[in-house]
């Protein structure tokens, strides 16, 4: 079973978010004046504020889970407390040497504990085992506006309250993904979803799944190069006005480039991905299964999902996923498996890529993304904000970072960045059914 995911009518293109983020205006933003870190801060100490004045609401124990028993079902009496639209990110538990008084007093988190801030922050950080924890007013590594980013690529996910049937939609084809036969080639079931990259011909299911497990960060990005360098998709050729020509043969500003902007856009978008999932707080798909399938959610929840969840054959919350240990302990959206799939992007901007090159970069960064929704591990729209994310953070660092390196010309990088968010096929765009049509219809009439 397939579904179409609907895109919020209020989300905009990556090529025009790009453009916008190159503009003067935007950019003033994204580079954090002081007066957006003092909007954040005053937020912050608003809702602070707020939860001292309004302890009842830090008591969310009626929420229904025990963080020495993560996904406990809530009991009868508190069950009417238990709704939907408090159903925020909670895989994480209290470490055993840590003070339990403040956890027990902010956790279970509901939708007023994000974005995370001050005592929260403090709690997640150092009482409790939550990975990556970035609170985007204090990060040293956060230099830019994560309202502005998280507006960018489309505004805040939906949550089980606020998707109406949207929500459940995307809830439907994680679970979907979940229910194929895990040993069924991925040609065969998956390519309406994702076109597989060459490597991956001949992947089942779970093949698929396993490949983005706790790999090495951007390793499928690095065995596409690998490929590229060889001349398998032909020959590459450096964009001189971009990179700046040392010589007539030069190893260090070829593939040595390439393997070096691969880990340096990760490290790039990780800090931005970390800090927008702590602000939106969204709960992992294996979290809402989970409370479907013990009845601590039902009222407001869909019968068709109520009963598509009734008939998968687990006994875990974790069991839902392809992963022993099911999702990361970090909320769900935007993905970071995505966040990082920027090759498709800035390789545009160093090289000058041939369509064919073009399209399977894309595949490759694709795929990555959407075999974390075949794991069970993320929504659709999750993979979607990484891949824009991604991009943007990328986009507004490149062009200091090519000049800081090779002695690039910032402006130079910056309309070589333009020119690929015009002419390329925007993420809500893209088509699995035909990655390359775009690609080859510039080529075809150029």
């Amino acid at each position: 079973m397939t579904h179409k995911i609907r895109r919020s009518s209020c989300s905009r293109s990556t090529s025009a978010a790009i453009n916008d983020l190159l503009s003067p205006a935007l950019i003033s933003i994204l580079l954090c004046s002081s007066k957006t870190f003092a909007e954040e801060k005053t937020i912050t100490r608003n809702r602070e504020r707020t939860r001292a004045n309004n302890p009842d609401q830090n008591n969310m124990q009626a929420f229904g889970l025990d963080f020495g028993q993560p996904y406990q079902t809530v009991s009868p009496l508190n069950d009417k407390l238990h709704t939907l639209n408090n159903f925020r990110f909670n895989k994480f538990s209290c470490l055993n040497d840590a003070d339990p008084t403040m956890h027990n007093a902010i956790t279970p988190l509901g939708a007023d504990s994000f974005p995370i801030s001050g005592e929260v922050t403090k709690m997640l950080q150092t009482d409790t085992n939550a990975v990556s924890v970035v609170d985007s007013a204090e990060d040293y590594g956060v230099k830019r506006s994560i309202k502005e980013l998280v507006d960018l690529v489309g505004g805040l996910p939906l949550h089980p309250t606020s998707g109406k049937g949207q929500y459940w939609d995307l809830l439907e084809e994680v679970v979907s993904a979940r229910m194929l036969n895990q040993d069924t080639p991925a040609s065969e079931v998956l390519t309406s979803r994702m076109p597989l990259p060459d490597r991956w011909r001949n992947y089942t299911v779970v093949d698929v799944a396993k490949a983005v497990h706790d790999e090495y960060p951007g390793l499928h990005q690095a065995n596409f190069l690998e490929d590229l360098i060889s001349g398998k998709y032909g020959q590459i050729e450096v964009d001189f006005d971009v990179v700046p020509k040392r010589c007539n043969s030069d190893f260090l500003r070829s593939a040595v480039m390439l393997a070096a902007l691969n880990t340096w856009s990760i490290g790039c978008a990780g800090p931005y991905n970390f800090a927008a999932k702590w602000w939106a707080g969204r709960a992992r798909p294996e979290e809402v299964v989970w409370a479907i399938r013990t009845k601590s959610l039902q009222e407001g929840v869909p019968r068709r999902i109520r009963r598509l969840i009734k008939s998968l054959k687990i006994d875990t919350a974790e069991a839902f996923t392809a992963y022993a240990e099911g999702c990361p302990r970090h909320p769900t959206w935007p993905a970071m498996h995505s966040a990082a799939s920027n090759l498709s992007f800035w390789l545009q901007v160093v090289l000058n890529l041939t369509p064919q090159q073009r399209c399977q970069a894309k595949i490759v960064d694709n795929a990555v993304a959407y075999a974390r929704t075949v794991a069970g591990v993320h929504f659709p729209d999750d993979n979607l904000a990484g891949l824009k994310m991604g991009q943007l953070v990328v986009a507004d660092m490149l062009p200091d970072y090519l000049h800081q390196t090779y002695g690039s010309d910032g402006d130079a990088v910056k309309r070589k960045i333009q020119t690929v968010a015009n002419e390329s096929t925007s993420w809500d765009d893209f088509d699995p059914m035909n990655p390359c049509a775009l690609a080859f219809n510039q080529w075809c009439f150029s």
